[in-house]
């Protein structure tokens, strides 16, 4: 006989695979690859500086385009020169 902890992650578990298998699963599992991006940027960003400007920090947080964040990642990590990375992401 199974207890309720068990059946109770069964449930979880089905409900999770049928709920990625929808549209919906596709766009909370697509925020979340957004959201990882981003923390990844702040992250590199934050290993070159002790403090991070604020309109960097708001310009990454707003940004939604995902090949957008992947192309700031790639400079973050090349790039050294925090006024060109500020140039870019700020689209100045």
């Amino acid at each position: 006989m199974e207890t309720a902890c068990q059946m109770n992650n069964c449930f979880s578990k089905c409900f999770k695979e049928k709920l990625l298998n929808t549209e919906l699963g596709f766009l909370i599992k697509q925020e979340g690859v957004k959201e990882g991006i981003k923390e990844a940027i702040l992250i590199l960003l934050l290993k070159k500086a002790d403090t991070l400007p604020d309109d960097i920090y708001n310009s990454i947080m707003n940004q939604e385009n995902q090949s957008t964040l992947m192309e700031w990642v790639r400079l973050v990590s090349e790039t050294q020169n925090m006024e060109q990375i500020r140039k870019v992401i700020n689209g100045k």
